[in-house]
């Protein structure tokens, strides 16, 4: 298929006037990705901690009083909503809509997200609004059905690729943070460091 052309598929099997169809995260989601990052988190956590001493733990505590309330808003609160004309989604105060009106582009696939393997379900309208999501937060199930009635392409799910190879596959469906890791990577690196490293002084001096 030209990826330059919009998804061959119907734009929403809803018919108008029907009821809207509405996805939410699921504990579970995470939860099967949280376990595969605590034991190398751990780990991370007993060598920092042996070489800089116990004030990583006032580090490690700050980071958790300030990451758990946000991903509890978010699990409980975030929406994905499928209409006969629109995909829509909620989070944090934030709203992506995506117009379902036969020009949109979608893909469906597993992509490689450093040590996992993640479903994705991208979807872009010609406004070059784009809604992205991933099986770190909804469940496989949600993110078929969402991608069966925006006429996403399933194609790509019979393989793994990573965010580059996917962006190439279907341009403008992947989000930048999938799309380039690397700076992704940096990026987070450089904003943890400005606030662990004064912490860390902080509490050592």
């Amino acid at each position: 298929m030209d990826p330059l052309r919009p998804s061959p598929s119907p734009a929403s099997p809803l018919a108008r006037g029907s009821e809207p169809v509405v996805h939410r995260p699921a504990w579970s989601s995470f939860g099967r990705r949280a376990k595969k990052t605590l034991i190398p988190l751990a780990l991370l956590l007993v060598l920092v901690t042996a070489r800089v001493g116990p004030s990583t733990l006032i580090v490690l505590a700050v980071g958790v009083a300030i990451v758990a309330p946000t991903l509890i808003v978010f699990v409980r609160t975030a929406t994905v909503t499928v209409t006969a004309d629109r995909l829509t989604y909620r989070r944090l105060g934030r709203e992506s809509t995506v117009l379902l009106d036969g020009t949109q582009r979608g893909i469906h696939c597993r992509l490689k997200q450093g040590l996992e393997e993640l479903e994705h379900v991208g979807v872009r309208d010609s406004s070059g609004s784009l809604v992205g999501l991933t099986e770190a937060y909804f469940a496989p199930e949600a993110l078929a059905d969402v991608a069966r009635r925006v006429g996403a392409d399933p194609t790509p799910l019979q393989r793994t690729m990573t965010g580059p190879q996917a962006a190439a596959e279907m341009p403008g469906t992947v989000t930048f943070t999938l799309r380039r890791p690397g700076v992704t990577g940096l990026l987070v690196l450089v904003a943890t460091a400005i606030v662990v490293v004064p912490l860390v002084l902080a509490t050592a001096a």
